[in-house]
């Protein structure tokens, strides 16, 4: 994981963009696997 600011100066207009870039390993299948409930988020 890594992530990225650029360097601002209070003087100046800049505008700051952020990212975040993630990465995995893949997914696993479990047939036959049992779901959770839903988020209410």
């Amino acid at each position: 994981m890594g992530y990225t600011v650029p360097d601002l100066n209070g003087m100046g207009g800049e505008v700051a963009i952020q990212s975040l870039e993630l990465c995995h390993e893949g997914l696993e299948h479990t047939p036959g696997g049992v779901a959770g409930e839903p988020s209410t988020i």
